[in-house]
């Protein structure tokens, strides 16, 4: 679902049928497809996999499953997941003013990134403080019978990496151009490539088979091909 936006911000922006009429935009365009493709592999390994775990492992894996809140959740996270690539495109008067005031062009969509995050911030909060009083987990803050100080430390460490990425992101999405909206595919593309491969690294695919081993494999070498593609496709309108 996230991966649609990538044409979408052009649509919203009416230079789609200049895009489309472009070599580089119709290459950008075909890196797209490739990347759709390469994420529809890797779902046909996960189907293959699953196929051949028993029962008690399919269990195991996934202690609550629930089809239909798991369609649910993912269309949701996916159609929010591409409103931040819209949020930086909607935001740009936000970093031009950012511009106006001396801020370095590179690092103006870091304006942007303080609005967009602040509603994930305050989803997130709500939630947790809501799960807390329910489950009366409030009191673990102050628990000294666990490593309190290590646990902040690594989720101190986990926010501010997960940061980083968009940081990264916006600097390099700043670079961009006309062609600005590819760089959520190639930010996109290579999440799936790096979380597909850790989970290879991690013996997440262990006990499948060839087929399913190869099948993930080629998976993720097609989303990694697209990011190439897509590359290309910026290389020619450049």
């Amino acid at each position: 679902m996230r991966r649609f936006w990538y044409a979408g911000a052009p649509i919203w922006e009416g230079t789609f049928p200049t895009l489309i009429s472009t070599l580089s935009g119709k290459v950008i365009i075909m890196g797209l497809v490739v990347c759709v493709a390469g994420i529809l592999i890797c779902g046909m390994a996960g189907v293959m996999k699953e196929k051949h775990q028993t029962t008690e492992e399919k269990q195991a894996g996934v202690a609550e499953f629930d089809m239909r809140k798991g369609l649910l959740v993912a269309v949701f996270s996916g159609v929010m997941s591409a409103c931040f690539s819209f949020g930086l495109t909607a935001g740009q008067s936000i970093a031009e003013l950012a511009t106006d005031n001396g801020t370095n062009p590179l690092y103006a969509n870091n304006a942007i990134l303080v609005i967009i995050l602040l509603g994930g911030l305050t989803t997130n909060a709500i939630w947790t403080i809501y799960l807390n009083i329910k489950n009366r987990t409030y009191t673990d803050y102050t628990n000294m019978s666990v490593p309190i100080a290590r646990n902040i430390i690594f989720c101190a460490l986990a926010g501010f990496t997960w940061y980083f990425q968009f940081f990264f992101y916006g600097m390099g999405d700043s670079q961009m151009g006309e062609y600005r909206f590819s760089g959520w595919t190639l930010h996109m593309a290579f999440i799936i490539a790096f979380s597909s491969m850790w989970g290879l690294i991690l013996h997440e695919w262990r006990g499948s088979n060839r087929l399913t081993m190869r099948t993930i494999s080629l998976g993720i070498l097609v989303v990694v091909f697209s990011t190439v593609v897509v590359g290309f496709g910026n290389y020619l309108g450049s």
